[in-house]
């Protein structure tokens, strides 16, 4: 087995503004080590832009293995998370060689694979960049295993790359901008996938 890499559940708080009713999921924060405060904790996304903590390439190895770890269990409790991007990876220190321990966050659209859902979406380009084509803009299908699957592969390049989604694509993505368009969905994945093959290999090996 393996210590958990999803932050223990101490319940949750019902919150209502005007007539919109919500639920606030509750996480027990672990125990930091000596000399670590609240602060210390980051999530993925600022730990790559910021190239502060992420030396090694064992830490890339153990962060990839604990998300990969953490999806799993999401899909045999037969959950979705539905948002699987590096700003919903936190980073919280820990008093081993590594440095931190990663854990899956962001549960605020998870449901269980039999409960229904909205056909929504919300246009933000960047989150658009961790979602099958399949999920972007106005959504053509319910979401499904493969659909998380899909942004866990976005975030292993990135921690394999060191670089954000968005910061690899940017170059190829400013053409678009210039001509005041955004590329289609099937193309952002063929970048990626195109991406993934040319870089990784030197980065993290062949395998």
């Amino acid at each position: 087995g393996c210590d958990p890499c999803v932050l223990k559940c101490l319940g949750y708080v019902e919150q209502s503004h005007l007539a919109i009713r919500n639920v606030a999921i509750l996480f027990e924060i672990p125990r930091l080590p000596a000399g670590a405060v609240m602060t210390s904790i980051k999530d993925l996304y600022f730990t790559i832009y910021d190239k502060s903590a992420i030396r090694s390439l064992e830490q890339r190895f153990k962060i990839s293995w604990r998300i990969c770890s953490a999806v799993l269990s999401v899909h045999s409790w037969g959950w979705l998370h539905k948002d699987i991007r590096s700003q919903n990876i936190l980073l919280v220190p820990s008093g081993d060689a590594l440095g931190f321990t990663a854990y899956l966050r962001g549960f605020e659209y998870a449901r269980h694979v039999r409960d229904s859902t909205r056909m929504t979406g919300d246009h933000e380009l960047e989150k658009d960049l961790y979602r099958h084509p399949e999920r972007q803009r106005d959504p053509s299908r319910p979401h499904e295993k493969k659909h998380d699957l899909y942004g866990l592969g976005v975030v292993l390049l990135e921690i394999g790359a060191l670089k954000t989604v968005k910061a690899i694509l940017d170059p190829w993505m400013a053409t678009f901008r210039k001509q005041n368009r955004q590329p289609q969905p099937e193309d952002i994945a063929r970048k990626i996938r195109t991406r993934a093959a040319e870089d990784l290999p030197i980065l993290m090996g062949s395998r």
